[in-house]
Parts: C-alpha cells; structure tokens; sequence
C-alpha cells in the first residue's frame, strides 16, 4: 500500500468552518503501527463513553471498552484510518477509522462492525441497524471497492471547529488514492448528517432507532434512545473517476 502524503491543513484554511482555528498548526496523515496507543486513548475517552447507541442498549462500560481497543488496533493495521495532530505537542486530536471491504469477500450486507465481532452478544442489535440500512449497498451503489467508516472521533477540547469535516474530507482524499468506488459511514443525528452533506456526502437511508423493531424479537431494544441521536444516516462519497 502507498504510503499516504501528509495533507497540511494550512491549504484548507479557505473553508469557512476552519476559521476559529488555527489549522496551520496542525497535520493530517495515515496512522500507523506507532500511534495506536495514542489511537486507542482518543477513542476510549471520546467514544466509548460518549457512544449514544451503545448507551440506549444500556452496555456496559468496560465491555465497550475493551471492544473499542480491539478494534481499533485493528483498523490502524489496516492502514486505511487518518489522524489529526497537533503539531508542537505531537498529540491525536481526532481520528477517522476506516477499512477498505471489496464485493468479492463481502456478503452479508453493509455494517461498520467486523463479522468476527458477532461473539459480542450485546453489539447484535447495533449490526442489524447497519444491515437494515446497508444491505445489498454494492449491488446497487454498483461498487467493487468500497472504504468503510468505522469510527469517526474528535476530542471534545476541539470540538465544533470543523475537525470531523476535516476528517471527513480526509476520507474522500484517501479513498480516490486507494482506487475505491465509495466512501460510506454512518452518523447519528442530524447534526452530524449535516456535516457529511458539507463534505460531498449523501444521505442514501435514514431510521429512527425509536420507532426500530427487531425482525427477529419483535422488541424495540432501543427505546431509550435520545433524540436527537435517535436518527441514524447511511452516508455516501462517490469517488469521482479520472477522465480517460
């Protein structure tokens, strides 16, 4: 896999929700094998805490936890995921996890979580929403290759000064380098829906997780959901294609 250029973020400085900040002093680039600490901090203490679907189902803590540092060791290796840094300090603010999935070694539906995953009993009811939203996506996206957003995180000290937009942008840039159809992700809320449409996303479905009922149990296993996390996007970038 090539290895990806940094992108600085001084040349996106022109966009208008970078403006409180000063994006010259900070970096966007691949993370490798030496920042999954770093990766599993940032993701442990502004995700799994703060994981709206995840707190409706009434996981626990550690459970969520020790699944998120799994996966996010994971996903680094995959060397598919991209990381904000603060120049001076050296330090992850943000962080776009993702995975590159092909049509011909995926069959059973679109989802941001691995299939080995499944022995996490509590983590079912999350897939079937993903497969609700995403089943059959290739065939009727029509993509091969497609990048997969897993987790997108942002420290809350930089919070609503536009780095999940940066990130976002960061994934469609990385994406039309590794040759993919697509970039997909889901997001919660329709603030965060906002933020892909920012980015060149489209919303191609949605579910409310409150009116949700599991095919098989014929519950509503996420009625304590909050609005407005309630709301559940499937996001999609198509990567534009070179002229021939």
């Amino acid at each position: 896999m090539k290895c990806m250029k940094a992108l600085t973020v001084r040349n996106m400085r022109n966009q208008a929700f970078f403006s409180t900040k000063d994006w010259s002093n900070f970096l966007v680039r691949r993370l490798t094998e030496e920042n999954v600490v770093q990766a599993q901090a940032l993701v442990t203490n502004h995700f799994s805490k703060q994981d709206e679907m995840r707190k409706a189902l009434g996981i626990s803590l550690d459970n969520a936890i020790e699944f998120d540092r799994i996966k996010t060791k994971e996903l680094v290796q995959n060397g598919a995921s991209l990381g904000i840094f603060e120049k001076s300090s050296h330090r992850l603010v943000g962080a776009a996890f993702s995975k590159i999935e092909a049509r011909s070694n995926y069959s059973h539906g679109f989802s941001v979580m691995n299939e080995h995953h499944n022995s996490s009993k509590w983590i079912k009811p999350i897939l079937d929403v993903h497969k609700s939203l995403g089943e059959n996506v290739f065939s009727e996206l029509k993509a091969d290759k497609i990048l997969a957003g897993r987790i997108l995180v942002v420290d809350s000290a930089y919070a609503q000064h536009g780095v999940a937009t940066l990130l976002m942008q960061g994934c469609t840039n990385l994406a039309t380098e590794l040759e993919c159809d697509l970039v997909l992700g889901y997001v919660t809320s329709n603030f965060s829906a906002n933020i892909a449409r920012k980015s060149g996303f489209k919303i191609i479905s949605s579910l409310d997780l409150l009116q949700y009922v599991d095919e098989a149990t014929g519950q509503k296993p996420f009625v304590n959901a909050k609005p407005p996390h309630n709301m559940v996007h499937l996001c999609c970038y198509r990567v534009p294609k070179a002229a021939l």
